[in-house]
C-alpha cells in the first residue's frame, strides 16, 4: 500500500536539503515505496490524479524515469499528463514535459 504521509514527508525532506547524498537516498526511496508492488503503484496513481500538490510534481520529475522503467506504465503517463495540464506553468518552468515524454516512451516499449 501507498503510504502518502511517508511520500510527503520524503518530499519535504527533499525540498530541504541540497546534500547530494542525501538526495540520492530520499530518490531511492520514494521510487522503492512507489514501486514495491501494483498495489502501491496503482495508489500512487491514484494520488497523482487526486491529491499530488506542485511542489510534489516538480519533485516526481527527479525519480519519474526510473519509475518508468521499473514500472512502465500508460496509466501512469496519464496521470502525469493530467498534473501537467494541472499544474503548466511548473511543466514549463521545470520543462517537466521532456520526463513525460520518456514515461510515454517506457510504456510504448512495454506495449
Amino acid at each position: 500500500m501507498f503510504d502518502k504521509k511517508k511520500y510527503q514527508e520524503l518530499v519535504n525532506e527533499r525540498v530541504n536539503t541540497d546534500w547530494e547524498y542525501k538526495i540520492d537516498k530520499i530518490c531511492q526511496d520514494l521510487i522503492i515505496m512507489i514501486t514495491e508492488d501494483d498495489c502501491a503503484f496503482n495508489d500512487f496513481i491514484e494520488y497523482m490524479q487526486n491529491d499530488m500538490t506542485a511542489k510534489e510534481y516538480i519533485y516526481l520529475s527527479e525519480i519519474s524515469d526510473e519509475i518508468s522503467q521499473i514500472k512502465p506504465s500508460h496509466k501512469f503517463v496519464e496521470a502525469y499528463r493530467g498534473l501537467a495540464l494541472k499544474y503548466p506553468k511548473e511543466t514549463k518552468d521545470y520543462q517537466i514535459m521532456s520526463f513525460i515524454e520518456v514515461a510515454e516512451a517506457w510504456a510504448e516499449d512495454k506495449s
